[in-house]
C-alpha cells in the first residue's frame, strides 16, 4: 500500500494497477483516519454545542462541495481517472500528510497559547480556522496529483 507518494499512486490509478479490493482498502483507511481525527478533536476540545465549531463545520461542508466539484472537473478533462477512484485512493496518503500538518500546527499554537496566555476561547477559535485550511489543502493536493499523473 502506497501511503505517502500521492503522484506515484495517481499514476498507478491511471495505469489501472490497483484491484477493486486495494481501492476498497484505501477507502476504509481514509474513512478511519478522518473519523479518528474528528473523534480526537472533539474529545480534546469539547466542541459540541460551540457556535464556532458549528460555523467552521458549515464552512467545511461548503468548501468540500466546491473542492469535490473541482476534482470532478479535473477528472472529466482527462477521462482516464474516475473521480471516486481519485478521491478514495489518493485521499489516504493526502490525509496522512495533512494530519502531520494539522497536529504540528496544533503543537505550535499550543506553545504560542501557553507563551502568550491568550484566552481559551481565542485559542479554540484560531484552531477551528485550521479546518477550512485542511479541507482546501486535502482537495488541492489530490487535484495536483491528478494533473501531474495525467500530463
Amino acid at each position: 500500500m502506497i501511503v505517502w507518494n500521492v503522484n506515484k499512486l495517481a499514476v498507478a490509478l491511471r495505469n489501472k494497477e490497483l484491484s477493486e479490493w486495494k481501492k476498497t482498502q484505501y477507502y476504509i483507511a481514509t474513512l478511519f483516519l478522518q473519523m479518528l481525527i474528528a473523534a480526537i478533536s472533539n474529545y480534546f476540545f469539547s466542541w459540541g454545542g460551540n457556535i464556532s465549531a458549528v460555523v467552521a463545520t458549515v464552512i467545511g461542508i461548503l468548501l468540500s462541495y466546491f473542492c469535490i466539484v473541482g476534482v470532478y472537473q479535473s477528472c472529466q478533462k482527462h477521462e482516464e481517472l474516475s473521480v471516486l477512484e481519485a478521491l478514495i485512493v489518493l485521499g489516504f496518503p493526502v490525509s496522512i500528510k495533512l494530519q502531520l500538518f494539522y497536529w504540528g500546527a496544533y503543537l505550535v499554537m499550543l506553545w504560542g497559547y501557553q507563551a502568550s496566555m491568550i484566552s481559551a476561547e481565542d485559542f479554540t477559535l484560531v484552531f477551528l480556522l485550521l479546518m477550512p485550511v485542511y479541507i482546501v489543502m486535502f482537495f488541492l493536493l489530490i487535484n495536483h496529483a491528478i494533473n501531474q499523473a495525467l500530463e
